[in-house]
């Protein structure tokens, strides 16, 4: 008997270190972007309504380029990315559900995340179990990788100090 496995998905987290993150900077420039008004959709009835355009900074590609370079080294895959914003979460606030059918990977950054206040909900199907959840805490530092089929959300702010995030959805090439 031979077996095909069919499908399977991961999901990666690490910190993003030794690389050194001028993390206020990112911060900084969630910030001015949400000032600004710089949406990456100005429609209030779309899903992106509340994503900042976060201008291109050395911290960001700081990060962009670990992301990219560790995933390449464990998967021999490169990430390329198609879209960068940043967001911030109030107490209380939490992010909508997403998921992006025409990318490959979506990884989240915690630029700055309150001790035990969110986490990365990630819903999936496991065979014929339907709608499970797995609950990854975030953290300043930290980055998660996901497949963007699957739908994700942050969790509510349990925290009276707002919490700072930059996603990017990535499309793939094999090497």
């Amino acid at each position: 008997m031979k077996k095909k496995v069919l499908d399977s998905q991961f999901v990666c987290t690490d910190f993003v270190s030794p690389v050194k993150i001028d993390r206020d900077e990112l911060k900084f420039r969630i910030v001015a972007a949400f000032y600004l008004k710089k949406r990456m959709n100005n429609d209030s009835h779309a899903d992106n309504y509340e994503d900042y355009k976060v201008e291109p900074c050395k911290p960001a590609s700081r990060v962009t380029d670990y992301v990219h370079d560790h995933f390449r080294i464990q998967f021999n895959k490169s990430l390329i990315p198609k879209e960068t914003w940043g967001n911030c979460y109030h107490a209380g606030e939490q992010s909508i559900a997403r998921r992006y059918l025409d990318s490959e990977m979506t990884w989240i950054y915690g630029v700055e995340v309150a001790k035990d206040s969110s986490s990365l909900v990630i819903e999936y199907d496991e065979g014929s179990i339907k709608d499970r959840r797995w609950w990854i805490p975030l953290e300043s530092n930290k980055v998660i990788i996901v497949p963007s089929h699957l739908k994700y959300h942050i969790s509510k702010n349990k925290s009276s100090e707002p919490n700072f995030f930059i996603t990017t959805v990535c499309g793939g090439a094999q090497l």
